[in-house]
């Protein structure tokens, strides 16, 4: 009956009323306090994005505010402080002794010197100072004759040292006028501590070439020819040095008061440390007198392939 129902109904509700929500557990692991959480975050989902817009924009109004007052302040007052900063740069010498020192002076050269051969034939010298005590060079060179360019070379320098270049036996046009030296593609490198620690004890302990007993005879003075003047170079030359040299090349410069009348090349191969050569020199032409005799070894020792060692190889002391 429906008063059965009634009754049924109300004792069901009553006993609903009776049990903890809060006893409630999911098969799941869902729990009430995270399905409370779950609806409080969409019902708040809304004011979490209008939090998070609000904070971009303070974020970007602070960052442009900084910006547009680092840029105004810089149009006004920074661009007026870089000006007189680099006016007052222009304002600073550095002195000329400062500079020189700083970088290599230039080669000074003596007087351009010709010597006449057979025929049309030349020979050009001059000589060259290095005027700088850490800086050597190496550099092209030729003797510009009426516009055109001879006796092309290459040399070298080493610091503080004097020498003579040339080219010789060069045919050039009988009608010369003038000439002049070329130099070319000059390459400066500095002495420093890191490729030469030492350079004095360097240079000394490797270029201590001896050289002695210089005698020069005349053609006139010996039987080697009664139609040409064959004149006779002799010397000795000593490594005394700890190095053994592929080669080494010697400038020889004949002088008659202090005035170059002759000049000659000769070279010794494979000039092995504590060796002794006895050099003899065979020279034609008519030379004049000879007061003096200038004999200097040429040897780049900046470059290492120049060394033989022990075993034949490229090397340094022996």
């Amino acid at each position: 009956s429906e008063d059965n129902l009634d009754s049924l109904e109300q004792k069901n509700t009553e006993n609903l009323d009776k049990i903890k929500i809060g006893r409630y557990k999911d098969p799941y692991g869902l729990t009430v306090s995270k399905m409370k959480l779950g609806l409080w975050i969409i019902t708040n989902k809304r004011n979490f994005l209008s939090a998070f817009l609000a904070f971009l924009i303070l974020t970007s109004f602070i960052f442009w505010s900084l910006f547009l007052y680092t840029f105004g302040l810089y149009i006004f007052k920074g661009m007026q402080d870089d000006e007189v900063l680099l006016s007052s740069f222009y304002k600073i010498s550095i002195p000329n002794d400062t500079i020189q020192n700083m970088s290599a002076l230039n080669l000074s050269f003596g007087e351009s010197r010709t010597l006449k051969q057979a025929g049309n034939k030349y020979d050009f010298l001059v000589k060259v100072t290095n005027p700088n005590k850490d800086y050597f060079a190496h550099f092209d060179y030729s003797f510009k004759v009426n516009n055109e360019y001879f006796g092309h070379n290459s040399s070298f320098i080493l610091p503080g040292e004097t020498k003579y270049i040339s080219s010789l036996n060069i045919d050039i046009p009988s009608n010369y006028s003038r000439f002049n030296l070329n130099l070319d593609d000059i390459k400066w490198k500095r002495i420093n501590n890191k490729n030469f620690p030492d350079w004095n004890n360097f240079s000394k302990n490797r270029l201590n070439i001896e050289i002695s007993d210089e005698t020069f005879l005349a053609g006139q003075s010996n039987n080697l020819s009664d139609n040409v003047n064959l004149n006779k170079l002799n010397f000795e030359v000593l490594n005394n040095t700890a190095y053994n040299y592929w080669g080494v090349n010697f400038n020889i410069i004949l002088l008659e008061n202090g005035r170059e009348i002759a000049i000659n090349k000769h070279k010794i191969n494979n000039f092995m440390s504590e060796e002794l050569n006895d050099i003899e020199i065979i020279w034609p032409g008519a030379i004049g007198r000879v007061t003096e005799i200038l004999i200097t070894p040429e040897i780049d020792i900046t470059q290492k392939d120049i060394y033989i060692s022990m075993d034949g190889n490229g090397g340094q002391s022996k």
